[in-house]
């Protein structure tokens, strides 16, 4: 493969991948997935002189074992134990006490009164004669009804439903379930993502029903957080008050504060949700903001890059250490590391070293949505896009430094080289009108926002075709317009996180010095949204799509593979390569599952491709 020399961590992530895959789907005895994987280290052993090269092949043929060992040894904590499927049958009503780990937020129930959701762990679960000290998840739905609420409000307290703080102690009677899928096409994994959030069972209790019990059950450190992070959202919300405000604390640190459900929408339509979510985008914007600041102070840069790393973390442990905020700051420190030590990086490396982390910690995150898409897009921005970029549109955005040394000139492209002459040229005679200093930042910084914008939409683009299998596959959708709501909605994102996040930090110190970059948050906020909800409003940005079919979805996966190999090739090469990632994209949108090529099939065909087209 190309990357074998020069990426031996992303071919090593991907065996392991591929192990897991294989177990997941074809059951052996974890011995004998364990026997074959000690056979081929041991012919690594044997061969690490003799012939290198196959000694490491073979030490990657060792990882597919290996990854299908490990999967079927941790599987046994993927499922709810047995001595507490008993309780789990959602009829009768469980005596249980527990503690609050995840605190949640009050909201009108559909049903008349407040509802609650809040994430508890349990230490005594009771019914009849069935007793269990067994620790497990509960997210815990607390509910009150109307009456209750104006009784409450009657006789003067301030809600019939208060919200639960993070270490307290709780004893209720409850009927608990475990969770389950639908299997609705489309529908959310409700079993992964609460397994990820450490949850088992869900169950229901009324809020008149709960006591609380003396004690505090938590460690200092959560308990902490959750001050900090309650303490956070405050000051957001007195920041922005309103619809806004629930936006930012979404935006910032994964607030769950409710907002409309329509701009939930056309954020999902337009392909930009992962703005509105504690993301990699969101990691990654502030950790390039607060680098950008560190550079800049006399300290060097292992100091900036160590601080930064700090801060991502430390960014991470107050957003909950959510799934994908974790997984985006792994591999942001690893890039940052690998930045910082090798001067000849492999994005494509540090990505699998990034990779093989995250599946030692949980295998089974391979198979969650979220993991594969963040992974595929990031693949296809390291292993497609920048390849292309590096011999067409980087040499170009070099050229813009140093613009006043010739000698720079030869260390360039022919292409890039000349352009800068052009540039000096361009430049001498427009000084002669407005001035070197008005010159320079006319055609320097004009040139370097069109490169740039060039730059966004190439790669932008890329991840949208790149990910139109894992959209239909998992969401029977395809968002059409995610290319030009991203190029306008991810700029805007660029202002606004490092805004907020400075603007909440000087809120602690006087509101006054906060005001303008909260201006400054509020509107970039209200363009960013009024973007989203005229694009989402188009007919085009929301194309149904039925299920994909496995010979479409193996002919995708094969000509993303194509594309990756191709992008490291002659430049002609590359980009057959991305128009063949690009005509499997189409295909899935266009093509009905299981054509039989009649007059139905092609009026089916004709029929989607006309919602697609059709403003």
């Amino acid at each position: 493969m190309y990357c074998g020399g020069r990426g031996p961590a992303f071919i090593a992530a991907l065996a392991f991948a591929t192990g897991i895959v294989v177990a997941n789907y074809v059951w052996r005895p974890p011995l004998i997935w364990l026997v074959a994987a000690i056979i081929a280290a041991a012919g690594v052993v044997v061969l690490r002189r003799r012939a290198p090269s196959l000694a490491f092949a073979l030490a990657i043929i060792s990882l597919l074992p290996l990854g299908a060992f490990y999967l079927q040894v941790t599987d046994a904590a993927q499922v709810t134990p047995p001595n507490l499927q008993a309780f789990a049958t959602g009829q009768g009503t469980v005596e249980v006490t527990a503690h609050v780990m995840r605190e949640g937020i009050v909201r009108d129930s559909p049903f008349g009164g407040k509802q609650e959701s809040v994430d508890v762990e349990t230490e005594e679960l009771e019914s009849g004669d069935l007793h269990s000290s067994a620790t497990v998840g509960i997210r815990l739905t607390i509910y009150t009804q109307r009456a209750e609420e104006e009784e409450a409000r009657d006789s003067g307290a301030d809600a019939a439903l208060p919200v639960y703080a993070y270490g307290e102690r709780l004893r209720f009677p409850a009927k608990l379930r475990a969770p389950r899928n639908y299997g609705n096409p489309g529908a959310l994994d409700l079993v992964g993502y609460l397994a990820s959030q450490g949850v088992r069972l869900s169950g229901s209790a009324r809020a008149r029903d709960i006591e609380i019990l003396p004690g505090f059950a938590g460690s200092p450190i959560g308990l902490w957080r959750s001050n900090a992070r309650r303490s956070v959202l405050n000051h957001i919300q007195h920041l922005w008050p309103g619809e806004p405000g629930a936006l930012m604390q979404a935006m910032l640190i994964g607030g769950r504060a409710f907002f409309g459900r329509d701009l939930r929408t056309n954020f999902q339509r337009t392909g930009t949700f992962h703005i509105l979510v504690v993301s990699g985008i969101n990691v990654g914007i502030l950790a390039f903001a607060f680098f950008w600041v560190l550079r800049r102070l006399p300290r060097g840069e292992e100091t900036a890059t160590v601080l930064t790393i700090l801060f991502s973390w430390g960014y991470a442990f107050l957003a909950d250490l959510g799934p994908p905020i974790v997984r985006a700051t792994i591999t942001l420190t690893i890039f940052l590391l690998t930045r910082l030590l090798f001067r000849d990086r492999n994005g494509l490396n540090a990505l699998g070293i990034a990779a093989l982390g995250i599946l030692v910690v949980a295998p089974r995150t391979l198979f969650e949505a979220s993991f594969q898409l963040t992974f595929l897009s990031v693949i296809a921005v390291a292993g497609i896009a920048v390849p292309i970029l590096q011999r067409t549109l980087y040499p170009f955005q070099r050229a813009l430094r140093n613009i006043d040394s010739p000698a720079s000139d030869f260390s360039l492209p022919t292409r890039a080289a000349q352009f800068r002459s052009d540039l000096r040229l361009v430049r001498e005679n427009l000084a002669q009108i407005v001035g070197l200093k008005v010159s320079n930042f006319v055609l320097l910084r004009g040139a370097g926002f069109v490169l740039a914008a060039i730059e966004l939409i190439l790669i932008s683009a890329i991840i949208e075709v790149s990910l139109a299998l894992p959209m239909a596959w998992y969401f029977h959708r395809t968002t059409t317009m995610s290319l030009p709501a991203n190029v306008l909605v991810i700029p805007l994102a660029g202002i606004l996180m490092p805004a907020a996040v400075l603007a909440v930090a000087l809120s602690y110190v006087s509101h006054w010095l906060a005001h303008i970059p909260a201006f400054v948050t509020g509107y970039c906020l209200a363009v960013l949204t009024g973007t989203v909800r005229f694009i989402g409003h188009w007919r085009i940005s929301d194309v149904r799509l039925a299920s994909t079919t496995l010979p479409t979805a193996f002919a995708a996966a094969f000509a993303y593979g194509m594309a990756m190999i191709l992008a490291r090739r002659r430049l002609l090469l590359a980009w057959l390569g991305v128009a063949g990632l690009l005509a499997s994209a189409i295909w899935i949108t266009v093509a009905p599952p299981a054509c039989s090529g009649g007059p139905e099939c092609w009026k089916s065909r004709r029929s989607t491709w006309d919602r697609v087209t059709r403003f």
